[in-house]
Parts: C-alpha cells; sequence; structure tokens
C-alpha cells in the first residue's frame, strides 16, 4: 500500500489494474544507505574495468615503426607520429605516415620510398619525393602507395633539405 489515505490507496488500486504486481515481489524502501551502497558498488565495478592504455600525458606509447628512418639531424625535430596500414586498392598496397614539426620553426624535409618484397628485399622501385615544408607544430600526412603488385612494405626515409 502506497498511503494510508483514501487518495493513496485509490492511487494503488489504478496502479494495480495498469500494471498488475501480484508476481513482482515488493522492495523495501531504499533508503540513504542502500543508496550509498548501489553508488559505492557502482564506483567499485568502474574502478575494475579494464585499465587505460594511454600513459598519463595521454599519447599512446608504442615501439617506432621500424619501416621509417628519420635522419639524425631531425632527431628533435621531426617526429612520426603514427603509421596507419590502408586498406589495398586493386592489389596495390598503401600506407599513411603522419610525420609531426616539433620546432617552432618551419623546416622543409625530403622524403625517400624503398619498396620492398615479401622478404623484405628492395624491388629497386626507390622513389624521391619532392621536397615538404612544414609549418611549426604541423602534423603532414604522408599518403603512399605501391606502385606495383610485387611490393608488400616500404621503408620510408626522412632527411632534411640541404639548401
Amino acid at each position: 500500500m502506497v498511503g494510508g489515505t483514501w487518495a493513496g490507496r485509490a492511487r494503488e488500486a489504478r496502479l494495480n489494474f495498469l500494471f498488475p504486481m501480484e508476481s513482482v515481489p515488493i522492495l523495501p524502501y531504499a533508503g540513504p544507505t542502500m543508496k550509498s551502497a548501489a553508488l559505492l558498488l557502482l564506483l567499485v565495478l568502474a574502478g575494475c574495468s579494464s585499465p587505460s592504455s594511454l600513459p598519463k600525458n595521454g599519447s599512446a606509447a608504442k615501439a617506432p615503426d621500424q619501416r621509417v628512418v628519420i635522419d639524425p639531424a631531425l632527431q628533435g625535430i621531426v617526429r612520426v607520429r603514427e603509421v596507419r596500414d590502408q586498406p589495398p586498392t586493386m592489389g596495390l598496397i598503401r600506407f599513411q605516415v603522419n610525420v609531426e614539426n616539433l620546432s617552432a620553426k618551419a623546416t622543409t624535409i625530403l622524403y625517400q620510398v624503398d619498396w620492398l618484397d615479401k622478404d623484405g628485399a628492395s624491388i629497386g622501385l626507390i622513389y624521391d619525393e619532392p621536397p615538404c615544408t612544414m609549418f611549426p607544430h604541423e602534423v603532414v600526412p604522408v599518403f603512399i602507395a605501391s606502385p606495383a603488385a610485387v611490393a608488400k612494405d616500404f621503408r620510408l626515409t626522412i632527411r632534411p633539405r640541404v639548401k
């Protein structure tokens, strides 16, 4: 019974008519102690979920991709943020390499792509790309598509432009 008054009993009768509750047990009053216990249980279960794989600085701690080589003269100036394997198109592999300029000034880089076969040996197709000027703190996506179906991997070399 919801209340001891006539209005409370009438409301309970209407609710029982609309939503019969013969088979549902009546739960006791959930006071502040029960609500606190439920909240505590929810927080404990949320804390038991899988831990985040990100370190405290917010970037993923991954080993550098061995397919990308940065010239020592660019260490601390340019870094590879990520290498993404793209879906192949007509049997030709594709990659996207995001390169970031860490410097507070513009930096011009040159990059060269050496295509490799399934065993990691060069297939003799080496492409020198035109210079790329990166503004301060800019991230530049470099899109790479294989020129032949025999190419199964790549080696990207990034070096500074010598004036």
